[in-house]
């Protein structure tokens, strides 16, 4: 990444993904064989370390013993050295049993995980997402959609640069040792023209669980921790791409459908639209949060899901355009100097990070969601005239 560009989406789904791009994602699987190479050293370096310990503990109670014996030997003079000379014996004892305990607590743990079936449902994400990605997927969160078990979609939200394209992956349990990892691959000739109707899933290679168990084996805790606490997980379809799309869908079909789906969406009152510009473009949609709808113009709007907390509000908004032609772009703020979502505010950030969606797309959202959640939603959607006070709804560049 030539810059630092920070993604902001609300989390809500189930496994955190990476950088899989459409035309680069075969770059992002070199870091698998020297895992594999680092995790030898690491077993060769701890196995002589035990080693140097317990040489040193030999050592160590050799000479406590040589010296004690010496002191024994010695023939006191009269009763004072005597106990003295007792004293000392006793006294070399605590040495060697130090010693011992110094040993034991240099001494590698042996308690390994043999199976993938040993992890948590946590866990197994935190290794798939670990194997799939070029950067280390650490500080960000994930959205696993996951409507079937044996088919996900692990969702990268904490990074922006690249769009949805750059950041997903789907994975496929093969039941027999492996996992399937497909990219998002499209005749669109940008990540900004990617959509469902012009996109498929294309396989890029297999991870082994053995693989990933030795990844886990060898991780620290501190990293392993922190991947396993960044995952959302929903049953629910990918919004962007669905999983089991794995060819371009027939365009002649389409046209007629989406024309369909097209005035089916506008027909619906306008919360209601909202509630699935929200469900697409922050990931959830949720009657127990509050949100604000910013609309000084009638084709853009800014939705504020000002009841999330944490992450700021750079993480929970999103701009909708509507493009009058079946579909509508969604932005999320991004920031090429902010180091985090709280440094972000409207003198360094923008509205970046383009992905298109069909009004399809948002009925889909809606279908998923239920008439009664999607009523329940737009029931807490407030409607504001006028501008973001966070970021201006037309600030499409980095100030200057």
């Amino acid at each position: 990444m030539s810059k630092k560009v920070l993604t902001i989406l609300a989390v809500s789904g189930l496994l955190g993904a990476g950088v899989i791009g459409a035309t680069s994602a075969s770059a992002h699987f070199g870091k698998m064989n020297a895992t594999s190479s680092s995790l030898v050293s690491h077993k060769q370096a701890d196995k002589d370390k035990h080693n140097g310990s317990k040489t040193t503990t030999t050592s160590a109670k050799s000479n406590a013993t040589k010296k004690a014996h010496s002191k024994t030997d010695a023939t006191p003079k009269n009763a004072s050295e005597t106990k003295v000379a007792s004293s000392s014996v006793k006294a070399a004892q605590p040495a060697t049993t130090q010693t011992q305990t110094q040993t034991d607590a240099t001494t590698p743990s042996t308690n390994k995980v043999t199976s993938f079936d040993q992890l948590t449902q946590n866990q197994q994400l935190a290794m798939l997402a670990d194997s799939c990605f070029a950067y280390k997927p650490t500080g960000t969160q994930f959205n696993v959609y996951m409507p079937t078990a044996d088919q996900f979609v692990i969702y990268d939200i904490g990074e922006g640069v690249g769009g949805w394209p750059d950041h997903a992956v789907r994975f496929t349990n093969n039941h027999n040792g492996t996992y399937t990892i497909a990219g998002a691959e499209s005749s669109g000739s940008s990540n900004s023209q990617m959509t469902s109707q012009n996109s498929y899933w294309k396989t890029i290679q297999n991870v082994s669980e053995s693989s990933m168990v030795a990844r886990f084996n060898q991780m620290d805790s501190s990293t392993r921790n922190m991947l396993e606490n960044a995952f959302n997980i929903q049953a629910t379809d990918f919004p962007y791409l669905p999983i089991q799309q794995n060819a371009i869908p027939n365009t002649n079909e389409s046209g007629s459908q989406n024309e369909v789906s097209t005035s089916n969406f506008d027909r619906l009152p306008q919360n209601e639209k909202y509630v699935l510009m929200a469900k697409v473009g922050l990931g959830v949609a949720n009657a127990r949060s509050s949100y604000d709808v910013y609309a000084p113009s009638r084709d853009q709007v800014i939705i504020y899901d000002k009841g999330e907390g944490a992450g700021g509000w750079a993480m929970h908004s999103i701009r909708v355009t509507d493009n009058h032609d079946g579909t509508v772009t969604i932005n999320r703020p991004v920031s090429d100097t902010a180091q985090a979502t709280s440094q972000m505010y409207k003198g360094n950030s923008y509205w970046g990070q383009a992905v298109t969606a069909t009004k399809a797309e948002l009925l889909q959202a809606g279908d998923m969601l239920g008439q009664q959640d999607v009523n329940a939603v737009a029931n807490v959607m407030v409607t504001i005239p006028g501008d973001f006070s966070y970021l201006p709804i037309t600030q499409n560049t980095m100030p200057k």
